[in-house]
């Protein structure tokens, strides 16, 4: 079984050193690039000579192989020295080229006055308005630096001329600063129509009630102008409102003085019958041959006519006074021309139903029910029933009572052929 493993059935990694015998691996085993101890004896015998840039790998040569300022500046390449590579105040006044610094490279106020040489601050340096009176010394502005024209001729002093060196009406427009008038220059009543230009008074300039009526030009209020209710009577000028200005229905009864509606204003068909006043139409009033000569016109006769108790009975026709017409309660017993029934209750119209019904036994039925239904309801079950047969063997008595019925119970007294016959009933009570 020698040779049983080869080198493809070894996985990678698996041989370590404990599993290499001593003297195994000779020169030939050893990657390219390392060192033997033959290489170590020729380096030896080798003379000594300086280490060349092809001898030395790419980044090689370590901070750790670098001796203390053993980099020059000719070994830094262009803009290898950045921001970050540099110390905590590294850059001085010595390193910095003249012009170095540029306006970019300067932080906000970080030119003070101790910064600037003197006479470094040019005109052109200064912003417009930025030299304000704190700023000049005094005496700084002398006649030289005023503009031409900006002081007087020889003459009075600044600031010595009064009021009372001014002649009258010496001051002419010319001369005033604009806004230099305010109102405490104004004399009473000194600023006119000429002096405002158009457009100038506006409504917050108006005293309350200031525009009266010689104010306003003609045509000047419109509607637009005028509130509501702001039109009364006394406003209105005589014959000012016309038809047309009335609106639809406006005038009212109330709106019209008396006699103002006269016969020319009524349309045709306007006054109707219910316009008239009782008695408003006398005689003059109708139209010849309306009236018969010896009396008044057929249907002209109405109840506002007739005198009290003037209508006599053989004034009225038969059937003429109908039930509609009879007072509640008004018909007393004796006009009646037949005998009622008359009962002592107050309560309700006193009505009495009567009636025949037949009935018949079988031959083992000792009791018959017969129903008596009647033409109205009484308004309660206090109604009086009373029933009797016909039939010697038979008697009734009265089963139950409702408002519209009663049941009625006959019962034979003996065994005989069968009975039957008919029961005389009566009932009387009070109605709805």
């Amino acid at each position: 079984m020698k040779d049983a493993v080869s080198s493809d059935k070894i996985a990678p990694g698996a041989i370590e050193a404990h599993h290499i015998a001593h003297g195994v691996i000779g020169e030939e085993h050893l990657a390219e690039r390392y060192v033997t101890q033959r290489d170590f004896d020729t380096m030896a015998n080798m003379e000594r000579r300086p280490v060349t840039t092809a001898e030395l790998a790419e980044r090689a040569v370590t901070a750790a192989i670098l001796a203390p300022k053993a980099v020059e500046s000719e070994a830094l390449a262009p803009g290898a020295v950045t921001s970050d590579k540099l110390s905590e105040h590294a850059v001085t006044r010595e390193k910095l080229s003249d012009n170095a610094v540029t306006a970019e490279k300067l932080g906000p106020a970080a030119v003070d006055s101790g910064a600037l040489a003197a006479g470094a601050v040019t005109s052109d340096k200064l912003s417009e308005g930025a030299v304000t009176a704190d700023k000049l010394g005094d005496g700084a502005v002398t006649a030289e630096k005023l503009a031409p024209g900006l002081l007087p001729p020889p003459g009075p002093k600044l600031g010595s001329i009064r009021s009372e060196h001014l002649l009258e009406g010496g001051i002419e427009g010319d001369r005033l600063a604009d806004g230099s008038v305010t109102m405490e220059k104004l004399a009473w009543a000194a600023v006119d129509s000429g002096a405002l230009a158009e457009g100038a008074v506006t409504s917050d300039k108006l005293r309350e009630c200031a525009v009266t009526t010689d104010k306003l030009g003609d045509g000047a209020v419109t509607s637009e102008k005028l509130c509501e209710g702001a039109i009364t009577a006394d406003k209105l000028g005589d014959g000012a409102v016309t038809s047309e200005k009335l609106r639809v229905g406006a005038v009212t009864a109330d709106k019209l003085g008396d006699g103002a509606v006269t016969s020319e204003k009524l349309c045709e068909g306007a006054i109707t019958a219910d316009k008239l006043g009782i008695g408003a139409v006398t005689a003059d009033k109708l139209a010849p041959g309306l009236l018969l000569p010896h009396g008044p016109m057929p249907g002209s006769i109405r109840t506002e006519h007739l005198m009290e108790g003037c209508v006599e009975g053989d004034r009225l026709a038969d059937g003429a006074v109908e039930a509609r017409h009879l007072e509640e309660r008004s018909i007393h017993l004796s006009k009646l021309a037949f005998a009622p029934v008359v009962s002592g209750n107050t309560f309700g119209t006193t009505v009495q139903y009567y009636g025949l019904a037949e009935y018949s036994f079988t031959d083992q039925e000792e009791q018959v029910d017969l129903t008596l239904t009647f033409r109205a309801p009484f308004n309660s079950q206090a109604y009086v029933l009373t029933a009797m047969t016909d039939h010697p063997a038979c008697y009734a008595f009265v089963k139950s009572k409702s408002l519209g019925s009663a049941v009625v119970t006959l019962i034979r007294t003996r065994i005989s052929p069968q009975p039957k016959g008919i029961i005389n009933w009566i009932a009387i009570g009070t109605t709805f």
